[in-house]
């Protein structure tokens, strides 16, 4: 079941679907795309509009028919591996990759901010790392063309910020059986301790205590141990010198010759 967003789940659905076209125009309008021509260029627009709508129709069914379980459900650790080869490949690539126009950040913003749409939509057990890909996508032509002392490059970084900083906001927490292990309510873990520890004889471990130690039965002759003989309850003795284990125990420490 997807659990609630807000402001809803239906706004950030409408607004994925809005937002689509915007990486759609703002990819055609790169310079490898114009400087192609004829049929290769018919092609490559056709292409991004059966993307485009190929997407959209995806997240509907995921959005209009959620499933039982989580999609990618059992791929958490293959997709933070996916992710991180992802993220490296990826801004490899881009090095070697001649386009930083702004069409280009544009296009990696825009799909960036659809891909966060898209997660709260679905709610995927993992992302494989697409966002942080995207975001970094849109960071490296940036760099590369203003120049990290450039206003239009602290723009986009404050819009790269602004879209992770949304995500880990709004983020939904889902319950254990269904949550990974970023997702996890660690206060819901930190409640359940405590009321473990608040129950009559809890404990951390199986280490008994000081006072477990020496609370040993007499010998019918009475004690016949020197240091049992030195232990004195707090009510009997309340100054006594020594070390106190406990709340009412006392252990004096004498020299023995």
């Amino acid at each position: 079941m997807l659990i609630y967003v807000p402001p809803s789940l239906n706004f950030w659905f409408y607004l994925a679907i809005i937002s689509s076209p915007s990486w759609v125009f703002s990819f055609s309008a790169m310079d490898f795309v114009k400087k192609t021509s004829g049929l290769v260029f018919i092609f490559l627009i056709s292409t991004l509009t059966l993307l485009g709508c190929a997407g959209n129709l995806v997240l509907s069914y995921f959005y209009l028919y959620p499933q039982t379980n989580r999609s990618f459900r059992g791929y958490e650790c293959a997709g933070k591996t996916i992710g991180f080869v992802l993220v490296v490949l990826g801004n490899v690539g881009l090095c070697y990759f001649p386009e930083k126009s702004v069409a280009c950040i544009l296009t990696f913003l825009f799909l960036a901010f659809y891909c966060l749409c898209a997660l709260f939509c679905i709610q995927p057990y993992t992302g494989f790392g697409a966002l942080e890909f995207l975001l970094t996508a849109s960071l490296n032509p940036t760099l590369r063309r203003f120049g990290l002392p450039s206003p239009y490059s602290w723009l986009v970084i404050i819009a790269c910020i602004v879209i992770a900083g949304i995500r880990f906001r709004l983020q939904p927490v889902h319950p254990p059986e269904q949550a990974t292990s970023d997702e996890v309510d660690e206060g819901q873990q930190l409640r359940q301790l405590e009321a473990g520890l608040s129950s009559p004889g809890a404990r951390l471990d199986n280490n008994p205590s000081p006072s477990d130690i020496f609370r040993e039965p007499a010998p019918a002759g009475g004690p016949t141990n020197p240091l049992l003989e030195d232990i004195k309850t707090f009510n009997e003795d309340p100054s006594p010198p020594g070390v106190r284990l406990d709340g009412n125990i006392f252990l004096t420490i004498r020299h023995f010759s």
